[in-house]
């Protein structure tokens, strides 16, 4: 059997079910191609993310978040401090639970006709997408298969990809006040990650993320030589979570009919890799155009510029960020926790984040206070910028 459908969307994640939802909204035939049972990640938790950029989303998406909070703990050894930012987190249900953000979605793209194949084992030949023994044509293919897309490796084959691990545990509470997130660092134990926790009214989560052993021993192990973290987590016994992240050297995400969204774009924040944001971002950029495509005659291409224009320009001082902080030590990420706590009492990091104040002006400020330790923190970050610019 062969059906023609102006979309279709190849996986049922936040993203592919927001542009298959779109998509429908604006009159055009769309068909959904999961290839597990259900829709949602495995793992009912929290996501956090930024709200930058979302609110228009969540309006024309009908999109409702577990928690609005703006206050958050940067712990890093003894060092610690507080930011409450102009800029508030978003807490989001995730899983294969009601009212997870992946179902709202799917239950509204449904309602508004599109169809859905559940355990789709896909194949794409050529402007054909395989669907068992059946064969479909679609005008538009969208890839939202995730970390592993299937579709992102057909279309760019020479990828090359650099994983974060990821590893979590839900609790149904945790020992911090609702609305807080507590972020840790620790290179000693979790070179290259964190560990952050987050707590709804009604669900907890701890997140480690890093190079390489983000798994449940190293959670135990940053319990052990972290009071404060296992004293946050106390004897709870959590549901295991398990993911990753991929940092790449994509730079297209259009190929021929072919658009990549969320995970499979590679469109997650580089420095802590938070994808909920860019998943929601990137699949209404891609609505939009195809949108023009369909009714404008306008070029898939436009999607890049759309996506560079809403997030991707903002990530360059987020992968400079991420390569200066793979490259310290738990002594210099002190230290740096340390004086942003200072520099958020005297000026307020939002002004340093939205650009507001010129970065000499901050380095003379921390230089006045402790000349050394700042100065060879200085030197060693200007050494990791020159070393990365001439490799």
């Amino acid at each position: 059997m062969r059906k023609k459908y102006d979309v279709v969307v190849i996986g049922a994640g936040i993203s592919g079910c927001l542009t298959a939802l779109g998509l429908q909204k604006a009159g055009f035939k769309v068909l959904l191609l999961e290839k597990n049972k259900e829709v949602g990640c495995p793992f009912k938790k929290i996501d956090v993310t930024e709200e930058i950029g979302l609110d228009n989303i969540m309006r024309k998406y009908k999109i409702k978040p577990l928690l609005k909070t703006n206050v958050s703990f940067w712990h890093a050894g003894k060092e610690c401090f507080k930011y409450k930012s102009r800029i508030a987190d978003l807490y989001f249900l995730r899983g294969r639970v009601e009212n997870s953000l992946e179902r709202q979605l799917f239950r509204q793209a449904i309602d508004a006709g599109s169809e859905i194949i559940f355990s789709a084992n896909v194949q794409i030949k050529g402007k054909e997408i395989k669907v068992g023994k059946n064969r479909v044509l679609p005008k538009v293919i969208v890839g939202a298969d995730g970390t592993d897309s299937m579709v992102t490796n057909y279309c760019f084959p020479d990828e090359k990809r650099k994983i974060i691990e990821g590893y979590g545990e839900s609790y149904k509470s945790l020992d911090i006040p609702i609305g807080e997130t507590h972020i840790f660092f620790d290179q000693t134990h979790l070179p290259g990650g964190y560990v952050y926790l987050c707590r709804s009214p009604s669900l907890a989560t701890v997140v480690l993320g890093g190079r390489k052993g983000a798994d449940s021993v190293r959670l135990k192990l940053l319990r052990k030589v972290n009071p404060e973290l296992n004293q946050m987590i106390g004897e709870r016994t959590g549901t295991k979570i398990k993911g990753k992240g991929v940092l790449s050297n994509l730079n297209n995400r259009v190929y021929k009919n072919i658009i990549l969204v969320g995970d499979a774009a590679r469109v997650s924040d580089p420095l802590f890799l938070y994808g909920v944001r860019p998943a929601l971002i990137s699949g209404d950029c891609a609505v939009e155009a195809i949108v023009n495509y369909f009714e404008e005659g306008h070029s898939l291409g436009y999607y890049n510029t759309f996506l560079e224009n809403k997030i991707l320009k903002t990530y360059r001082l987020a992968r400079i960020c991420r390569h200066i902080f793979e490259k310290l030590n738990q002594k210099e990420i002190e230290t740096v926790i340390r004086e942003a706590g200072r520099v958020n009492d005297v000026f307020g990091l939002d002004s340093v984040f939205m650009g507001y104040l010129n970065v000499v002006k901050i380095f003379l400020f921390l230089l006045r206070e402790d000349f050394i330790e700042i100065f060879k923190l200085g030197v060693k970050i200007m050494k990791v910028l020159l070393d990365k610019r001439d490799s």
